[in-house]
């Protein structure tokens, strides 16, 4: 019950009570890979890009946390700096407990392509860290698919960066994917049409972009699944520019500030453009 604390290397655990119940601080230079199905419901403070392990398909850095099987981390994570979580599962582990805290975050796989993370914070308490969040795949070997398992996960002013390495084979190699769920932040970043993709796979979602008014320029994607419906909405007082492909089946609307399409457009929807816009 005392807490857990890792300074340095690897702690692979062995079970969901390997912790105890108390709490757990990863510093810079420590890991802690929950490789158990299952609710890990120890608070954690974590902070680093993890322990010198690797590289792994060019990977190095597991991040503080690394994330098995379908790991749940139902407890709050606080960033005690800038911060990476992995996933080394295509199974779906997820983070349901609610991330706070000051500091930058990274979102990326280590060790297994496609691997994915799914944000599932139900919202009693929403997601309120302070710092920039980075979307990525660190290798042409290591896709990532950072995917949605309930509305709005993101904080609302937060600048949001895909990044991806050269496409050595798969589709994309970075992937946001709304899955049905609702999301607003604040401008998109990074990006080639390539290797990155902000998509809904399934249902209809809606994307918020420009929040807090700051200016974004994305080069990747933004594309339904056949199937799904995604609404694209500008907000805001700023500038979003969207360099590559966008193909919609909902609608786009332009609330606040400038919407600049340069890549090909397609969609099937109204296009709304606010006074002002």
């Amino acid at each position: 019950t005392g807490g857990t604390f890792i300074n340095q290397g690897r702690v692979q655990t062995g079970g969901l009570s390997t912790f105890g119940t108390g709490p757990v601080t990863v510093y810079p230079g420590g890991q802690a890979f929950l490789n158990q199905a299952g609710a890990w419901n120890n608070p954690m403070t974590i902070s680093g890009i993890g322990s010198t392990e690797g590289p792994n398909g060019g990977v190095t850095g597991p991040g503080a946390i690394r994330l098995g099987s379908t790991a749940n981390l139902a407890a709050q994570v606080t960033l005690a700096g800038n911060t990476r979580i992995t996933s080394s599962s295509v199974a779906g582990p997820s983070i349901s407990g609610r991330i706070t805290g000051a500091g930058a975050l990274e979102l990326t796989s280590f060790a297994t392509t496609n691997s994915v993370i799914v944000l599932s914070n139900p919202g009693t308490t929403p997601n309120d860290w302070n710092g920039p969040l980075t979307i990525s795949s660190l290798s042409g070997s290591r896709a990532a698919i950072i995917r949605l398992g309930a509305n709005e996960q993101v904080p609302d002013n937060t600048t949001v960066t895909l990044t991806a390495t050269t496409n050595t084979g798969s589709s994309r190699f970075t992937t946001f994917d709304l899955n049905g769920f609702n999301e607003t932040f604040g401008p998109l970043n990074g990006g080639s049409s390539t290797t990155t993709l902000v998509s809904n796979g399934v249902g209809t979602s809606t994307l918020t972009l420009g929040s807090g008014g700051g200016n974004g320029d994305f080069g990747g994607t933004v594309a339904d699944v056949v199937g799904s419906t995604m609404n694209l909405v500008k907000t805001g007082t700023g500038k979003q520019i969207l360099r590559g492909p966008v193909q919609l089946f909902g609608t786009t609307t332009v609330n606040g500030g400038t919407l600049e399409i340069i890549g090909d457009y397609f969609g099937i929807g109204d296009i709304t453009i606010g006074n002002g816009s």
